[in-house]
């Protein structure tokens, strides 16, 4: 009972609330993956970060083929703006034989964020030859990523949002550092 109120106050954003319930539940079942994972979801909402990966990181070990929480644990990397640890994490969990298709093509949704994310603020207009080239590379395994989590073909309500960041970072890339030969 204590976890279905937690995770109902999860679902209406009142991460205070879920916390508590879902303590509750542990108290009742002490260890408990699912209430653990679910504790360190309210973490995350409320931006305590730090803990949610302490929990998940411990769940992850315990659990590795779980994909869910291998994809919790990279989405808190992910966060706390630690973006090799978070793309280790979704190696680690993608190597792993996760049996949910969903959590495997929101691992590689994910890896595509991160990838967008890690070319922001690398970019120097004043050296456009060697600094553009890598960053358009790291944007394209950004669209294979996409192309192969679409290859999943399981509802995955971002993917076109992840795919317009791809767009927008590439299209400032070249607005700054056209290629030669073309305009602004």
């Amino acid at each position: 009972g204590f976890k279905g109120l937690g995770s109902l106050a999860l679902s209406e954003g009142n991460f205070q609330m879920a916390e508590k319930r879902f303590l509750e539940a542990l108290d009742k079942l002490p260890g408990d993956p699912a209430v653990t994972n679910s504790l360190a979801l309210s973490y995350m909402g409320s931006g305590r970060y730090e803990e949610a990966v302490a929990l998940l990181e411990e769940l992850v070990q315990k659990n590795p083929t779980q994909g869910e929480l291998g994809l919790n644990l990279a989405e808190g990397y992910f966060r706390l703006k630690d973006y090799d640890q978070a793309m280790a994490v979704v190696a680690r969990s993608l190597e792993s034989p996760i049996a949910e298709v969903r959590f495997r093509a929101l691992l590689h949704e994910l890896r595509a964020r991160i990838l967008v994310r890690m070319t922001s603020g690398r970019l120097d207009p004043e050296n456009c030859e060697t600094s553009a080239p890598p960053l358009l590379e790291t944007l394209e395994l950004a669209d294979k990523e996409l192309e192969i989590s679409a290859g999943f073909e399981v509802e995955l309500p971002n993917l076109n949002a992840a795919r317009l960041r791809v767009h927008r970072r590439r299209s400032r890339i070249l607005e700054e550092c056209p290629a030669k030969g073309e305009s602004p």
